[in-house]
């Protein structure tokens, strides 16, 4: 049961990268933290399962996964900061 629902989750995972490459949205939203977090605990995910299953080659697309989800984690913190430092500055 374990494997099927992160086999799940990993296609999920797969739709929802695949929504944000085909239709990205232009500049920073805060609906982007709906993709960030998704990525990073589908990572978290695949990890952890690795290790309970025993499946050691679970480990590469795991770490692959956490590399995208802190680099999406990055440029959406960042958006969020210009986006935070222009309302300061404008007077909002």
């Amino acid at each position: 049961m374990t494997v099927a629902l992160l086999v799940l989750d990993l296609a999920w995972c797969l739709v929802l990268l695949a929504a944000e490459v085909v239709r990205p949205r232009g500049g920073y939203g805060v609906r982007r933290w709906s993709t960030v977090f998704p990525v990073g605990m589908t990572a978290a995910a695949t990890l952890s399962v690795a290790a309970v299953v025993d499946v050691p080659w679970l480990k590469g697309p795991g770490r692959g996964l956490v590399g995208v989800a802190v680099a999406a984690w990055l440029a959406v913190a960042a958006g969020a900061a210009l986006t935070a430092r222009a309302a300061v500055r404008s007077g909002r």
